[in-house]
């Protein structure tokens, strides 16, 4: 964080004595300011907002205390150093009931002037760090909204506590986690851990990183210099290598620096960088990607004349064979024709987005699992379904619960119809299905509010899976007579 400073001396030659001590000694200074006395001083500090004021005592036209006392009254949190020949005991005593930070006597010696700079750079440097990290969770929570696109770049850059972000170079990075065997759960150490450790790779920079929605997690570098380079690449992807569980394969995607006004675009291009990863499986930092299209058309219509046939085997290698294409050109397009006529020709009431699209290569990350899908789907519309296993299902909801599934895109992801899964598992759970994942995250809900009694409701509504934590304060409040705020209290008082 560069810092500004404004030095308040009514002699010139003082005055120019001390801004020529502090460029040649002190880093990291961004600007410094002059003012002539206390009334000046007091204008520059409401138009400047420097971070420290230097400052003599007596001057013409209000003296420092004018200026001190101001930025109290405002709120205006200032740090002051004062320079002054009077070793007066009164002036003394305000400066402490001011909370000024250093009291230097005239004559005073340059390192003592350097060192009394160097420590207040440090405090500020301190609370910024603190400030953020007190709302560290909330801004996870708020990234993940911002990338999910329920509130917009001026929202995030409003409210979140950043010092300056509006006008700072900002690197994102987003990592995506494959396990082709089993489902995601405890995959990755830490959050705040690896934000530590990214903000110890660049020093004085600000890391926040959490997730965006299932084995995708994002990431955003506050910078302080723009010397990114690839090596900080490399540093940072294999941070993130040691801190994922070994059986899982990690790819991740780093931005150019850009203002927060464009980070949305950078997220967008992220992901599609992130999916053409299919045309190089070894690649696992990736920097740009390119669309090639490829008329598929003659097979979209072989598939959509023979989805009822008996001819599976032939339908199942096309199907795979335009998966494997597309993944390997990224083109999103021929695999959103190819699922919406699969979909629509098995009678799913489905409209598959490019997103979508995109999120099941980012969920399901190979090209045999996507397959897998569509040919699942065709399968039951062949009446193959009679040696479904519904414990697999349940084992399924029962490993997944904690993430946004549904229904429908369990029933997608097992190839069965919606409505006819919803009827198995009422038959074998004796419950609906609502009922029953609303049951599970309700329970786990209350065993991390049992662990963290000051989580936030945001958070342990994402945490259980719900994306709309009103409806989760609905639910709880349903399943357990009192709401989750209600139930956080008795646990308070109790423990």
């Amino acid at each position: 964080m560069a810092i500004n400073i404004l030095v308040c001396e009514d002699n010139q030659i003082i005055r120019k004595s001390i801004i020529k001590r502090i460029t040649n000694n002190v880093h990291n200074i961004s600007n410094i300011y002059e003012a002539v006395d206390g009334l000046d001083g007091y204008n520059k500090i409401i138009e400047l907002k420097p971070d420290i004021v230097i400052t003599d005592i007596e001057m013409p036209n209000q003296n420092a205390f004018y200026m001190i006392e101001g930025c109290a009254k405002n709120g205006l949190d200032i740090k002051f150093i004062i320079i002054s020949g009077y070793d007066n005991f009164e002036y003394m005593k305000s400066s402490i009931r001011y909370s000024v930070v250093n009291y230097l006597l005239k004559p005073y010696d340059t390192k003592e002037l350097i060192a009394t700079i160097n420590s207040t750079i440090n405090l500020i440097h301190k609370s910024n760090i603190s400030a953020i990290d007190n709302n560290r969770s909330s801004l996870r929570s708020d990234l993940s909204d911002l990338f999910n696109y329920k509130i917009n770049t001026d929202y995030f850059g409003k409210t979140c506590n950043i010092e300056g972000i509006s006008d700072k170079d900002i690197i994102l990075f987003t990592v995506n986690l494959v396990n082709e065997n089993e489902h995601m759960e405890n995959k990755i150490s830490e959050i705040s851990i690896i934000e530590q450790k990214i903000e110890n790779i660049f020093n004085g920079s600000t890391c926040i990183f959490g997730s965006v929605y299932k084995n995708v997690y994002s990431g955003i570098i506050v910078l302080n210099d723009d010397n990114f380079t690839l090596n900080y690449k490399n540093e940072v992807y294999n941070l993130i290598k040691r801190e994922i569980k070994q059986e899982y394969r990690s790819y991740i995607s780093f931005s150019n620096s850009c203002k927060i006004l464009n980070i949305i675009t950078s997220f967008e291009n992220s992901i599609k960088c992130i999916c053409t990863r299919f045309s190089n499986e070894n690649r696992t930092i990736l920097d740009q990607y390119q669309k090639i299209n490829i008329d598929i058309s003659t097979e979209l219509q072989y598939i959509a004349t023979k989805i009822d046939s008996n001819e599976h085997n032939l339908i199942s290698k096309k199907i795979t064979s335009i998966v494997s294409e597309s993944l390997d050109n990224c083109n999103i397009n021929n695999l959103q024709f190819l699922f919406n006529i699969v979909l629509s020709k098995c009678n799913y009431d489905v409209d598959y987005s490019k997103s979508r699209i995109e999120y099941l290569i980012l969920q399901y990350g190979c090209k045999d699992q996507i397959s897998n899908i569509l040919n699942n789907v065709i399968k039951y519309t062949l009446n193959d379904s009679a040696n479904f296993d519904i414990e697999k299902v349940v084992s399924y909801i029962n490993s997944n619960y904690k993430n946004p599934i549904n229904i429908s895109s369990i029933s997608l992801y097992f190839g069965m119809n919606a409505i006819y899964l919803g009827q198995i598992l009422k038959k074998n759970l004796g419950k609906s299905f609502n009922s029953y994942i609303n049951e599970l995250r309700i329970e786990y809900a209350k065993k991390m509010i049992d662990e963290n009694t000051d989580i936030l409701i945001k958070d342990l509504a994402l945490s259980c899976g719900y994306s709309d934590s009103q409806y989760f304060t609905k639910t709880f409040k349903k399943l357990e007579n009192m709401s989750p705020t209600e139930y956080i209290k008795i646990k308070s008082i109790k423990s």
